[in-house]
């Protein structure tokens, strides 16, 4: 029989048993959604921290974080942070310490820059941002760390140091290469810090999160600038206390990575601040555990909802076919094989599980392109990578696992007990 006429028949086949052929989709649909959500939350730890662990120049052994336990809205705490940053600095091995920080700052020369505010109204349309469209939002690094993630310029210079005039260095994000070129000096409109365009960051550059760089997704820099941290920022103190979550020292090749932080933990506790300093590798292996003990459950879920799709639609391809003996024994008079039956068996199968992948793949697609929660990106690129493989590899197996009891009916059966059935 040729391929038309068999997904003719089946497609009649489905439409006269429309509750049944609903009720299949629905629980196949679902299915899929949930083991592609218990995918994607599987795995997003593991992802965050492939994605940290690329992006640091350095790697993740010899990057370690310097966690506060606690925190003090007092200028003496302030005082206290600043002075074991200075000191990390002094250390032997220690390549450089120091924090970073996003925030809006307004700089006089873009404030009726017709230009930059139209980019900026455009790139930040229907966000908080877009009502001040002359502010900046800035990536404020401490000149220790200032090479902590790979950024790449693509014009100018790339060594963040403090100008020959004394200007602060600042990198401009793709988006403003044409508006805001090399050279070009702008004044911090609230401290009145001077800064210098030095160089223009290549498309897509990003760095680590802002406030908890493991909670939140990396940033992206083609609509910032990158500054070295202002020194009256140094010593406001709710800047440095937001700034303590993103707080790193970076150490030499073959320097002693834990006599630096027993150095700096001593210190610490001489200020009587109490902090850890370990390398990333620690942390991110913290950070990840919660979402490893997991697995184990998460991958008898995934089992599960796929045995009650694989049962869903056997079971109603099975019921469908005891039903149909008649009309199968009429095909058989007229001419039909077993081999056509079967064909449409597998047919309708196929068309059932395809319909539930698409409308379940597409459901979660648009839901993560709508998403506005943390690591959306990474959810993005899990649902790309993994989902749909998996979900394919799973609805083969449907198809494969759901057509071996129908098929076996339909071969045992002969042609006289479809037309009259059984007595």
């Amino acid at each position: 029989m040729r391929f038309a006429n068999v997904l003719k028949f089946v497609i009649k086949f489905l439409l006269n048993r429309k509750f049944m052929t609903l009720l299949v989709l629905i629980v196949s649909i679902v299915s899929f959604i949930l083991l592609g959500q218990m995918i994607t939350y599987a795995f997003t730890g593991q992802y965050h921290a492939k994605e940290i662990e690329d992006k640091l120049s350095y790697g993740i052994d010899k990057t370690c974080q310097i966690q506060f336990p606690y925190k003090e809205e007092t200028s003496e705490f302030r005082d206290k942070v600043n002075q074991l940053i200075a000191y990390g600095n002094t250390l032997e091995g220690v390549k450089g310490c120091g924090y970073y920080d996003f925030f809006g700052a307004s700089f006089t020369e873009l404030a009726n820059n017709k230009n930059y505010i139209e980019k900026n109204e455009l790139l930040y349309k229907n966000t908080p941002y877009g009502r001040h469209p002359e502010s900046s939002q800035v990536l404020f690094v401490m000149e220790g760390i200032s090479d902590l993630c790979r950024v790449n310029v693509i014009e100018g210079s790339d060594e963040f140091k403090r100008c020959d005039d004394g200007a602060l260095p600042l990198l401009v994000g793709y988006e403003y290469k044409d508006i805001v070129p090399i050279g070009t000096e702008l004044t911090n409109e609230d401290t009145g810090t001077r800064y210098k365009v030095t160089g223009v960051m290549a498309k897509g550059s990003k760095w680590l999160g802002d406030v908890d760089y493991l909670g939140t997704d990396t940033e992206k820099l083609d609509n910032k600038f990158v500054a070295m941290y202002d020194p009256k920022y140094i010593d406001a103190t709710m800047s440095v206390l937001s700034s303590l979550d993103t707080c790193f020292c970076i150490v030499e090749d073959g320097a002693d990575i834990k006599g630096i932080s027993d150095k700096i933990s001593a210190k610490a506790n001489e200020l009587k601040l109490g902090v850890f300093c370990k390398p990333v590798r620690a942390v991110l292996d913290e950070y990840e555990a919660p979402y490893k003990a997991d697995m184990g459950l998460k991958v008898l879920l995934a089992v599960m909802f796929t045995f009650f799709s694989i049962l869903s639609v056997s079971s109603s391809e099975t019921v469908s076919i005891l039903f149909r003996r008649p009309e199968y024994g009429i095909m058989y008079a007229n001419g039909m094989s077993t081999a056509d039956i079967i064909k449409m068996v597998v047919a309708e199968n196929i068309l059932v599980v395809a319909a539930a992948f698409i409308v379940a793949y597409g459901w979660e697609s648009y839901s993560l392109l709508k998403d506005t929660s943390p690591f959306r990106t990474i959810k993005l690129s899990i649902h790309r990578e993994l989902v749909s493989v998996y979900l394919l590899v799973v609805a083969a197996v449907i198809v494969a696992v759901s057509c071996i009891v129908p098929i076996a009916i339909i071969k045992r059966l002969k042609p006289v007990e479809l037309i009259k059935g059984r007595e």
